[in-house]
């Protein structure tokens, strides 16, 4: 939840990636459309429990729930563990929020102050 899937909710539905798609550049328009959302997105404050315990987040960015590793935005989930793994991603600049989705390549997000990682069986926001 957040940026991430405005961003993915807008470029699937976008006239634009047909023709991104057609000059084979169809993940262009994620790019595109981040570079706009940069603008425009204005993060939230969030009460998130997970397994009982009430974090309070202030300017979320984004959120993610995982299970998997799955291009090491949750480098630490374990399909078969039985958890649930989340990433909560607040209160920084944009300047840090571009550092995250570099970082995010091979999971040094999690070394980012702000970028907090959580891990139970029950999720509630």
């Amino acid at each position: 939840m957040g940026i991430d899937a405005e961003i993915s909710y807008e470029a699937d539905r976008s006239p634009l990636k047909k023709w991104f798609n057609l000059v084979k550049a169809g993940k262009l328009i994620y790019l595109f459309i981040f570079i706009k959302k940069l603008f425009t997105y204005q993060p939230s404050y969030m009460n998130l429990t997970v397994d009982a315990n009430i974090h309070q987040l202030k300017k979320v960015w984004f959120i993610v729930i995982a299970n998997q590793p799955w291009m090491k935005i949750s480098p630490k989930s374990k399909p078969d563990d039985g958890m649930l793994d989340v990433i909560a991603v607040h209160d920084i600049s944009i300047m840090k929020l571009l550092t995250v989705f570099i970082t995010v390549l091979w999971g040094g997000h999690l070394n980012i102050n702000n970028v907090d990682f959580f891990s139970g069986k029950m999720i509630l926001n």
